[in-house]
């Protein structure tokens, strides 16, 4: 009885997946028309520049995870996590779902949360600093004389208080805190 649910539960989360998917597809499709677009205009010389560029960008981040990893991962499986994880994070954005396929990735594969989540952390943080460098890099070969102005709008300030406010509201509620306390205690034991 519990294998019909849960494969029912997979399929429906299949369903739901596929559906997300597709509606993402359909609300960018100006989009990635607009991209091929642009790509089939390009010289050829500049696929055989960027496409190892890019598989080697993914072959680094599988590396980074092995190297972080509490217990011995397989180099493809992990190339192609950084593959799914890059459409997670095309999905759900802000990287949020690519340290979910991480995240999910190590737990499966022996590590208790604590440790998966203290490999993904540590691989974001070296990605913030890595990025950080170069762009320092860059900095010092552009011309730094650009004007740019950044206004703080009405609507960034009700969109920040708002949200500030609806985390004190859910930290405030009973039942939050105690999942928050239970989510910490597991995590540290």
């Amino acid at each position: 009885m519990k294998t019909i649910r849960a494969n029912s539960l997979r399929a429906v989360f299949a369903l739901l997946l596929t559906g997300l998917v597709a509606a993402f597809v359909r609300r960018n499709w100006s989009q990635f028309v607009e991209s091929a677009r642009l790509v089939g205009d390009l010289p050829l010389a500049v696929y055989w520049v960027t496409l190892p560029l890019l598989f080697a960008t993914f072959g680094l981040a599988a590396l980074s995870y092995r190297f972080l990893a509490f217990h011995r991962l397989r180099m493809r499986e992990l190339y192609i996590i950084e593959l799914t994880a890059a459409l997670a994070t095309r999905l759900i954005p802000s990287g949020v779902g690519g340290l979910g396929v991480h995240g999910l990735y190590l737990h499966n594969r022996k590590h208790t949360v604590a440790q998966a989540t203290a490999a993904v952390s540590v691989n974001n943080l070296l990605g913030l600093v890595v990025h950080s460098l170069l762009l320092l890099g860059m900095l010092s070969f552009v011309d730094t004389n650009i004007d740019f102005r950044f206004t703080w709008t009405k609507t960034m300030t009700i969109t920040v208080a708002l949200a500030v406010l609806l985390l004190l509201v859910l930290v405030s509620l009973p039942a939050v805190r105690r999942r928050m306390a239970g989510f910490g205690h597991g995590l540290l034991s």
